[in-house]
């Protein structure tokens, strides 16, 4: 992680010195600066972004979690299995709320069976 910082840091110095740079040479055109202060510029400008994008891939702490994950196999047996538990308790919670629904749909009828016949 110190070496993405550090990359990071390096990027950003280089590359706003490789602007200044090139903002020095702009203004000393009509003084005569030399092409060399611009290939300079460049340069800078170059390498700051080559350890930008380096510490941009930062493959040092990505890949290192992606090995580990790659490495855990999963048995598929035992996710289908997981899922057929969870399918069942659900398949039985519903059947249990059918059969209670349909009670509750007899005691209805059967309370509006006898509000009719004691009317």
């Amino acid at each position: 992680m110190k070496l993405v910082l550090l990359r990071t840091a390096l990027g950003l110095i280089l590359s706003a010195l490789g602007i200044q740079t090139i903002y020095i040479y702009v203004e000393g055109l009509n003084k005569g600066t030399s092409i060399l202060l611009l290939f300079l510029a460049l340069a800078l400008i170059g390498v700051g972004v080559y350890f930008l994008t380096k510490a941009g891939k930062s493959d040092a702490t990505v890949f290192t979690k992606l090995k580990n994950f790659r490495n855990k196999r999963i048995d598929e047996n035992a996710v289908f299995e997981q899922a057929l538990e969870k399918n069942n308790k659900l398949t039985e919670k519903w059947s249990k709320t059918v059969e209670k629904r349909d009670r509750l749909k007899m005691l209805e009828i059967s309370t509006a069976a006898q509000t009719q016949t004691n009317d």
